[in-house]
């Protein structure tokens, strides 16, 4: 829902509202998937990677070589296409394991995507690169196996070298925060669900949460940004909430606005929630995800 809106722009940087000062709270994972078994995590993983690798199959199929260094982006386009051929290897490992189990794997759904040229086609693969990596390591309490634990995190050390290498491609840096965020798989479907096609098969059964739209899309820490999404809860103190890492900062929400942190807390590829709490718990959750990437150690814009 949210990538859309973050193509145009890879110099996103900060969001907030009103008045108060932002509170810092540690992040921690609550569990509101006691049904789901080892064997769900890996189906849906693999849906991911489905995703994932249609995108890099349609991107390079749609741009040669020339055109990425028309672009701006010389001596990269057969790294891309390493990239593409991991999501792909992805894919069969993901299966393999699947039917090792003796278990259906789950089949390919229809997708579409907003890209429409080299850089918005890095842009996106930017963004889907860093929702891996939160996907993975959201999910990662909720393995019980440890072979399959092992090798979630197989995938997940080289979605990280992934985007490490495309943010460093895009003029960031490649490693901006010394930890990163994981967060649940409802988060994960709110982001993806607009790459699905409506009504297609095989898309994920979780329930996405409401969109959460956020303007401007390049605020500075400091700022005030402008949240908002469909029905929002009346007469409920609400809070933005910026997770980056392990931990979530807070801050009020008021007449539909609220202010970026200034402490630095909120780095890298950063995660805004509506929220009726001081959690990120889905329990709290009321819109959002949405996707800013606050990066002050970037090549300016």
């Amino acid at each position: 829902m949210l990538f859309a809106k973050a193509i145009p722009a890879l110099c996103l940087l900060g969001l907030t509202s009103a008045a108060a000062i932002a509170k810092r709270q540690d992040y921690s994972y609550e569990s509101g998937y006691d049904g789901i078994t080892d064997i769900d995590i890996l189906n849906f993983a693999l849906t991911l990677e489905y995703l994932e690798a249609t995108f890099y199959n349609q991107g390079m199929s749609n741009y040669t070589e020339a055109d990425f260094e028309d672009a701006g982006f010389p001596s990269i386009f057969k790294k891309i296409e390493k990239i593409r051929v991991d999501e792909n290897e992805h894919v069969k490992f993901l299966i393999a394991a699947l039917q090792a189990a003796g278990v259906e794997p789950i089949k390919e759904s229809e997708y579409t995507f907003s890209s429409t040229d080299v850089r918005s086609f890095l842009a996106v693969a930017q963004i889907l690169e860093g929702v891996g990596i939160s996907a993975y390591l959201g999910a990662a309490p909720l393995i019980k196996d440890p072979a399959y634990l092992s090798a979630a995190g197989s995938i997940l050390t080289i979605e990280a070298r992934h985007n490490a290498f495309i943010r460093y491609v895009n003029g960031q840096s490649p490693f901006p925060t010394t930890l990163d965020a994981g967060i649940s798989p409802r988060s994960v479907v709110t982001l993806a669900a607009s790459m699905f096609v409506p009504g297609a098969p095989n898309a994920p059964a979780l329930q996405a949460f409401p969109m959460l739209t956020v303007a401007p899309l390049n605020p500075q820490p400091g700022d005030q940004i402008t949240v908002s999404t469909p029905s929002p809860p009346q007469d409920t103190p609400l809070f933005c909430a910026f997770l980056s890492g392990t931990s979530a900062t807070f801050a009020p929400v008021s007449e539909g606005r609220c202010r970026v942190p200034t402490d630095g807390s909120a780095t890298g590829q950063t995660y805004i929630f509506l929220t009726w709490a001081e959690s990120v718990s889905d329990i709290s959750v009321v819109a959002g995800p949405a996707i800013v990437d606050f990066d002050l150690n970037r090549d300016k814009c």
